[in-house]
């Protein structure tokens, strides 16, 4: 999970970054004043366009390795953090100004249009992490387009995921199933995990949640699994 903080100077990008690591909502933040202390590239467009580059590609790197990651950088145009959204990094908009460092102000500065939140508190990047996920269970020996179809109704009605992979003797190894299917879904909210082999799938009344069933088209429902896994022996 990669946090992009954005907004201009004095909006409390740095301060909402270090909250969220002292909860232990992020594990490391990128700090865009800390990296220029490495090396700064100026304070032009072409010298914030490669700093924000550098501050994300180090934002990429610990997220591919498991870190939840909060950047804190004005990060002021669009395309840039249009690409980290492109791989499912989180933007922050942090609009409300305390009336401090107003000599750093950017004014080629492109507010975003859709962010995911707007100047939240730690509690409301608390609630949004934490809220409810679709949940999909499955052995899922070879994961098709049927899967990847089922998984779309909800990512695209912009709901996050949870993909459980039944532990089962079967050929493939559960934990090498579930470590494809997080690759794939990299930078989506998606999240993957390993369950014991389970024979039912059981409630009581008002549990909370639901049990959808998704009719598929004609073209996804007629893809059977064991098929392909029948035609793959044969090829």
């Amino acid at each position: 999970m990669i946090l992009l903080l954005t907004g201009q100077p004095g909006t409390g990008k740095t301060t909402l970054a270090y909250q969220l690591k002292e909860r232990g909502l992020v594990d490391e933040v990128v700090d865009g004043d800390e990296l220029r202390t490495l090396g700064n590239p100026g304070y032009g467009r072409d010298g914030r366009l490669k700093n924000i580059d550098r501050a994300h590609a180090i934002a990429r790197y610990l997220e591919s390795k498991g870190k939840r990651v909060a950047v804190s950088l004005i990060q002021p145009y669009a395309h840039q953090r249009d690409q980290m959204r492109e791989v499912g990094a989180v933007e922050v908009y942090m609009a409300r100004h305390y009336g401090v460092r107003d000599e750093y102000r950017v004014e080629d500065y492109e507010a975003p249009l859709h962010p995911h939140m707007v100047s939240p508190t730690v509690e409301d990047v608390e609630a949004y992490l934490k809220r409810p996920r679709a949940m999909f269970i499955g052995r899922y020996q070879t994961w098709h387009d049927g899967h990847r179809w089922l998984v779309a109704q909800k990512l695209d009605a912009g709901e996050p995921v949870l993909i459980a992979v039944r532990d089962t003797d079967e050929a493939r190894d559960a934990h090498d199933i579930a470590a494809e299917i997080r690759a794939e879904y990299r930078g989506r909210d998606v999240e993957v995990i390993v369950i014991p082999n389970i024979a039912s799938v059981n409630y009581g009344r008002g549990v909370g949640y639901e049990i959808i069933e998704h009719t598929p088209p004609a073209d996804i429902k007629q893809i059977s699994g064991t098929k392909l896994r029948e035609q793959a022996c044969k090829d």
